[in-house]
């Protein structure tokens, strides 16, 4: 799931992910009217329905969110274990 960085909800503001799956569970228990920030609207300013389903990467006001969820502690850990050392010297 990809969200436009622009998209807000009631229950968006502060809310952290730690997995693409908790976004998708925390927007299906949260389910209420999404705005663009871009327009203060439930439209976006190609006066498309804004929602997680319709701002898509199709749509010319589309920015990809900063916020969306990066691997967990767990991967971060693995990839860093797998690594090769740089040795000193």
């Amino acid at each position: 799931m990809a969200l436009c960085r622009y998209l807000r909800w009631k229950s968006y503001h502060g809310a952290v992910w730690t997995t693409v799956e908790e976004l998708v569970l925390h927007h299906a228990e949260h389910r209420g009217p999404c705005s663009c920030l871009r327009t203060g609207q439930a439209w976006g300013p190609d006066t498309e329905l804004a929602s997680p389903e319709c701002c898509a990467e199709s749509r010319p006001c589309y920015v990809e969110s900063p916020r969306l969820p990066k691997p967990g502690l767990l991967e971060r850990l693995e990839r860093w274990v797998e690594r090769p050392f740089k040795r000193e010297g």
